[in-house]
């Protein structure tokens, strides 16, 4: 699998999210484990990631940030980069 790809799955890991490879590089299927129906389909095309819908996620080299968007839409928690009181 793609370095970058790989570091995706790994981020996407972290949000609590289930990762599944669906072709031999290019696409993932992302699920929320609360509901089988909060899944997307993440692929990479012309060096940017989409959702099966099109929807643009963002940038490859930008991993960590997509994984929060995808976990966002999927309803997963996002970490938060803010300190504490």
């Amino acid at each position: 699998m793609d370095t970058d790809l790989q570091n995706l799955v790994e981020q996407l890991e972290k949000h609590g999210l289930t990762v599944a490879p669906c072709d031999p590089e290019k696409r993932l299927q992302v699920t929320n484990p609360i509901s089988s129906l909060l899944a997307e389909e993440i692929v990479l095309k012309r060096g940017r990631y989409y959702t099966g819908f099109d929807y643009e996620i963002g940038d490859r080299g930008r991993e960590e940030a997509c994984a929060q968007r995808i976990a966002y839409l999927l309803g997963a928690a996002t970490t938060s980069r803010r300190a504490g009181p």
